[in-house]
């Protein structure tokens, strides 16, 4: 049922509809949405062939999210998950970029074919458009809906980033009622993490950054400052207000999270909150290694900027290492960069795309007695290749495929220690895809 002030319509030409298509897909809403735009593109493709009632979950899931044949909804909610992001995109561009749209494009719910909406241009809809600041009442009730969800995610991602930077280990996140809907891959792949009773910790790693800010300003007043170069000057005006004779000072600060681990981080926890799993999340800079011994634990971040990570990443296949070409690159083997495989961050165009990776490690548990406890590490070049590391571990489409991986190498099961790559495709500090590219099964 379409919302008040807007009425269905089928007047509208295959062209037409095409306009509407084109001005979503190249919107700023969407344009760090690849899948959502594949998305939108083919359902509304499929409409204008006249083939919107052949649309259902499956052929979505497989020709426009690139799911294998073998996709299963009933074991994968991707689809419906992505079918709602859709309709909060389009609520957020229509109530926003393109507030006096006479054309909309709605996906109601309960399917996947898309209708388009027209104003209705009833005498109560033209008294309401008489003024030049009047806003329709249905637009009125789209903003309103939009900045609630607006909140909500946000409120996720604080809560969060908190978890992440503030509490301690005693602190006891959600517990939601006893389900089983947790795919029987997902519970073969993270064993102990999802035992009846586990209690998982999330360790953040916290790196080493240095703050610059103009002199006088909170956040600083405690810590030693430290003189900032005068060619800072120049860089710091393009991105910030500086007035011409306030100085800059800088300090350390190790509570900052970036934005791929809080991604990460958002996925993980709703996953074990769906699972029924306890957990536990502390940045590391206030747990000792000694810890998360003989335990379960979820570690997120680089080897650069943590002791735990780097001591679980001694004992991988993949490395990472510094090369002066390329900066940090995931390495191998012990070879040297001219003989063994490696990989790289790319920049792909000018509009801040590129191309990077991450890397999920899986071991038994620092100073374990027995396999009943397990560790995973989420890491990566950048921490956009740690979020993909969490959303595959998370993802029982693409544990499915690795199970096969590991199966035609004679394993019947998950092995109890290995290492995935996977590579990236980002757009400024947002995950937009990823695939796998290679791994590895650890003595």
């Amino acid at each position: 049922m379409a919302e008040h002030g807007w009425r269905r319509t089928l007047e509208l030409s295959a062209s037409e509809k095409q306009v509407e298509v084109d001005s979503v897909l190249a919107s700023e809403t969407f344009a760090r949405s690849e899948q959502l735009r594949s998305f939108l593109k083919y359902v509304c493709q499929m409409e204008m062939e006249g083939r919107a009632a052949e649309l259902n979950e499956y052929l979505v899931g497989v020709e426009a999210l690139g799911r294998p044949s073998s996709y299963s909804p009933a074991e994968d909610s991707s689809v419906r998950s992505r079918a709602w992001e859709l309709r909060q995109k389009l609520l957020k561009h229509y109530s926003s970029q393109r507030t006096h749209s006479e054309v909309r494009i709605d996906l109601p719910r309960g399917g996947y074919a898309p209708q388009y909406l027209v104003r209705d241009q009833s005498p109560d809809q033209e008294e309401r458009k008489s003024g030049d600041n009047a806003e329709p009442a249905a637009l009125s009730k789209t903003v309103t809906l939009s900045h609630t969800i607006a909140r909500y995610a946000l409120m996720t991602v604080l809560a969060a980033l908190a978890g992440a930077l503030g509490v301690t280990g005693a602190n006891h996140f959600w517990k939601s009622p006893l389900t089983d809907s947790v795919d029987p891959v997902i519970r073969q792949a993270w064993g102990p993490l999802l035992a009846p009773g586990a209690s998982d910790i999330i360790v953040m790693a916290n790196g080493l950054y240095f703050i610059i800010r103009p002199e006088g300003t909170p956040g600083g007043h405690d810590r030693r400052q430290f003189p900032v170069p005068p060619e800072v000057y120049s860089e710091y005006r393009e991105r910030r207000p500086l007035d011409p004779d306030t100085r800059l000072t800088m300090f350390t600060q190790e509570n900052v999270v970036l934005m791929g681990y809080i991604n990460g981080l958002v996925t993980i926890t709703g996953f074990l909150q769906q699972s029924n799993v306890s957990f536990y999340l502390s940045p590391e800079r206030i747990v000792p290694t000694y810890a998360i011994r003989n335990r379960n634990a979820i570690l997120f971040g680089a080897p650069q900027d943590s002791i735990m990570i780097s001591d679980v990443l001694r004992k991988g296949v993949f490395h990472f290492g510094y090369s002066p070409k390329h900066d940090i690159v995931i390495q191998k083997g012990d070879a040297s960069f001219d003989d063994a495989p490696y990989y790289v961050s790319r920049i792909r165009d000018l509009a801040n795309s590129f191309e990077t990776y991450g890397v999920i490690t899986v071991m038994q548990s620092i100073g374990a007695e027995s396999p009943e406890t397990r560790t995973v590490v989420f890491s990566g070049i950048t921490s956009v290749g740690a979020q993909a590391a969490a959303e595959f571990f998370a993802s029982p489409a693409h544990m499915r495929d690795l199970r096969e991986r590991f199966r035609k190498e004679g394993l019947n099961d998950f092995p109890p220690a290995y290492q995935v790559v996977l590579r990236c495709n980002a757009r400024d500090t947002l995950l937009v895809s990823y695939e796998y590219a290679d791994s590895a099964i650890l003595p």
